[in-house]
C-alpha cells in the first residue's frame, strides 16, 4: 500500500528513514481520478473562478459592497498578502487578535467592530473549521456580511459542511491544496446570489505560472535522490517573479512598499485539465495520513506543541502546525534529521508585525505540498 494512503490507525513511524516512500507522499499530484467529488466542494452554480486567492478575496469583498473607506474586519494573524484585496478596492484593514488556538471571541471581535464596518474575514486556518458562532454573533449585531478564508481548506469540513460553505462568501485557493499552476475560487453561498457578470476579470496569460509548475515537476524526482536541498528548491521556484504579471494597486498611508501587489493572471486552462484528474480521495487521505505521521514522529521533541492535536473528522490539513519554542538551530536539526520540509507562515503584515504577540512568531508547518 502506498504510504500516503496507509490507514490512520496504523504505525507510520516506518517513514522516517525511507526519503523515497516520503517523496512519494508528500509530492501531490492530480492524477488517477476523473474528478468525482469536486462539485460539493466547488458547486458549479455559485463558483467563481480566478487565478490566485488575493483575486478572489477581493472579489468578495467587491460582491458584499466594500468600497474605499469601508473597514474589513481581519485577523492579525494574517499573511499579509490579504492586505492587496482591501488596497485593490481602497478598503481599511481593522485587526482583530486570535489566540494560541487560533480562534477569537466575541469581545475582541465587538471591540474592533466598532464605527462602520462592511465585511468580517473568518480564516479557516490550516484547513481546520474556525469557530463561527462569535462571527455570525458580530454580523448580526454589527450588519456586517461574513466571508469565510478558506485558502487553506480546501476539501475540508466541519461535520458534512464543506468549509468556504458557511459564511456569506466563502475564498478558496485550489493551489495550496494540489499540485496545480494556479487556482482559486470565490463561492457564493447566499440564498439568492445576484448574477456574477460584474466579476473582475484578469487576462494576463498564465504562461509563467505554468512554466513555474512544470519546471516543479521536473525537480520533484531529484528529491529522492539528493533529499531535501532538491525539495527546497521547489520553494524557490515558486518565487520566481513573473515578469509584468504583477501591477500594484495603492496602499494606504499605514502599510509600506514591501505588501505585495495584485496579480494579474487568469485562470489556468491547465489547471482545469488537471482538476478532471484528480483523486479526491486519496487526496484526503493523503493529507489526512500525513497529518498523524507527523504528529507521531514529532511527538518526542520537546519544543513542539502541536496547535491542533487531534484530527477531526472532515477535516483535511495545509500542513502539520506546530508552536515551536525552541531555539531555530535546533528546528533546523530536527527537521533535517526526519527529512521534513518546515516553513514559517505567515508573513505578518507589517502594520502587524512589531507588536506581534509571541505565538504570532513561533507556528510553523510542515509543508504537504512539494
Amino acid at each position: 500500500m502506498s504510504p500516503a494512503l496507509l490507514p490512520e490507525t496504523a504505525s507510520m513511524r516506518q517513514w522516517t528513514h525511507h526519503q523515497e516512500l516520503l517523496v512519494g507522499a508528500f509530492s501531490a499530484r492530480c492524477a488517477g481520478g476523473d474528478g468525482s467529488g469536486l462539485a460539493q466542494f466547488l458547486p458549479p452554480d455559485r463558483t467563481t473562478f480566478f487565478a490566485y486567492g488575493r483575486q478572489a478575496l477581493a472579489e468578495a469583498l467587491r460582491r458584499v459592497g466594500v468600497v474605499a473607506g469601508d473597514a474589513v474586519l481581519v485577523p492579525g494573524f494574517i499573511c499579509r498578502d490579504a492586505l492587496v484585496s482591501l488596497a485593490a478596492l481602497g478598503a481599511v484593514p481593522r485587526f482583530y487578535a486570535v489566540g494560541e488556538d487560533l480562534t477569537t471571541d466575541r469581545n475582541e471581535l465587538e471591540r474592533a467592530a466598532r464605527g462602520r464596518a462592511r465585511a468580517v474575514v473568518a480564516v479557516n486556518y490550516f484547513g481546520f473549521p474556525q469557530e463561527l458562532g462569535p462571527f455570525q454573533d458580530c454580523c448580526t449585531a454589527h450588519g456586517v456580511q461574513l466571508i469565510e478564508d478558506n485558502a487553506h481548506g480546501f476539501l475540508s469540513s466541519a461535520g458534512n459542511k464543506p468549509l468556504g460553505r458557511r459564511g456569506d462568501l466563502g475564498v478558496l485557493s485550489l493551489r495550496k491544496t494540489l499540485a496545480v499552476p494556479n487556482g482559486a475560487a470565490v463561492i457564493d453561498n447566499r440564498p439568492d446570489p445576484p448574477p456574477s457578470e460584474g466579476s473582475v476579470i484578469y487576462y494576463d496569460s498564465p504562461s509563467s505560472a505554468e512554466w513555474r509548475f512544470r519546471l516543479k515537476a521536473a525537480i520533484k524526482p531529484l528529491i529522492g535522490v539528493v533529499g531535501l536541498p532538491a525539495a527546497r528548491m521547489l520553494s524557490v521556484v515558486r518565487e520566481i517573479p513573473t515578469a509584468g504579471a504583477a501591477r500594484a494597486f495603492p496602499t494606504h498611508a499605514h502599510e509600506v512598499a514591501a505588501e505585495k501587489s495584485m496579480p494579474q493572471e487568469a485562470f489556468s486552462p491547465m489547471t482545469v485539465r488537471l482538476l478532471s484528474r484528480c483523486n479526491v480521495d486519496a487526496e484526503r487521505a493523503r493529507r489526512r495520513g500525513l497529518y498523524q505521521w507527523c504528529h507521531k514522529t514529532l511527538a518526542d521533541v520537546r519544543e513542539v506543541r502541536p496547535v491542533f492535536g487531534d484530527l477531526p473528522n472532515g477535516v483535511v490539513p495545509y500542513g502539520y502546525p506546530f508552536l515551536f519554542l525552541g531555539d531555530h538551530r535546533t528546528l533546523i536539526t530536527e527537521s533535517r534529521r526526519r527529512d521534513l520540509l518546515v516553513q514559517r507562515w505567515p508573513d505578518l503584515p507589517a502594520v502587524v508585525e512589531p507588536g506581534a504577540p509571541a505565538h504570532y512568531r513561533s507556528i510553523r508547518m510542515v509543508s504537504f505540498l512539494w
